[in-house]
């Protein structure tokens, strides 16, 4: 079940009285202010959650789920999930920025007690189109905060992320919203098509993002009026989601920075640094 809001670790969950329970996990996975609900039991699990302005009742739907041995790390807990790639949120996760990522909770559920194996953060996902099937990599919050900070470097590439403070570029005034009933989408949901697209030059979306709804997904290309995902998007297909929102992307170069934004003055790479050390390769 999808909700429309977070759970945190703040949050309680309860089992009710009187009610009987499978001994299974729950799967909780939340992303851009919704939470997917899950359990790798063939039936449904009903809970009580407690720490909001109203009790809610969390229904976690059957799937075919199942999870790796948790094991224990000097960096943190870690742990693979193991789904079908139809699975929302995990169909369509891509680790793009701190701004997209997932939190994963996965819970005991043994003689109607509950108990946390893991609350983390999702690494990363490989999807095996073979098989049909999709495996979350998670690290548990102890080792996401232990790793090191990315240090400043002095490239010849923009470090800022398009967009932020420090790039000052407006993404909304360069990004395009679509309705999907407009849309030619792909059987496998791996590229999308609409006649505005093709009012840019080829390769214009190129590292940019295609969303819906809480989902997104990387344009590995831009091409006439069609894009191509590197994964295949099944959020296309939510009856629940009615447009798309194409957002443009940037390759952190000083052309593209000065001839696609005008935004030279505000680069925040070193353009002129060469690309060999002459300290070590001589002049």
């Amino acid at each position: 079940m999808k909700y429309k809001y977070e759970i945190s670790i703040n949050h309680k969950l309860t089992t009710y009285k009187g009610n009987s329970y499978p001994n299974c996990d729950l799967f909780l996975f939340c992303v851009g202010g919704y939470t997917w609900a899950y359990t790798g039991s063939t039936d449904e699990v009903s809970l009580e959650l407690s720490g909001m302005a109203q009790r809610q009742t969390i229904i976690f739907s059957p799937a075919a789920l199942e999870r790796s041995e948790i094991s224990n790390e000097a960096k943190g807990d870690k742990a693979q999930i193991k789904c079908n790639l139809d699975l929302e949120p995990i169909n369509s996760f891509r680790l793009l920025s701190y701004n997209d990522s997932m939190k994963v909770i996965v819970i005991r559920l043994r003689n109607k007690e509950l108990e946390i194996l893991l609350f983390g953060k999702a690494e990363g996902v490989d999807y095996d189109l073979e098989k049909g099937q999709a495996t979350l990599s998670v690290c548990s919050m102890a080792g996401v905060f232990s790793s090191s900070l990315p240090q400043r470097t002095f490239s010849a590439q923009c470090t800022h992320s398009l967009g932020d403070f420090y790039c000052g570029v407006l993404k909304d005034s360069y990004s395009l919203t679509l309705k999907l009933s407009e849309c030619q989408i792909a059987d496998n949901n791996i590229w999308l098509a609409h006649p505005l697209l093709g009012s840019k030059p080829n390769g214009y979306y190129n590292g940019g993002v295609c969303k819906a709804g809480a989902n997104s997904a990387f344009i590995i290309s831009h091409t006439g009026s069609k894009i191509q995902l590197l994964n295949p998007f099944y959020a296309l297909r939510n009856a629940d989601i009615s447009s798309v929102k194409i957002e443009i992307g940037c390759d952190k170069s000083i052309q593209t920075c000065k001839n696609k934004f005008s935004n030279s003055l505000n680069y925040g790479g070193f353009p002129f640094v060469p690309n060999i050390n002459p300290m070590l390769k001589g002049f």
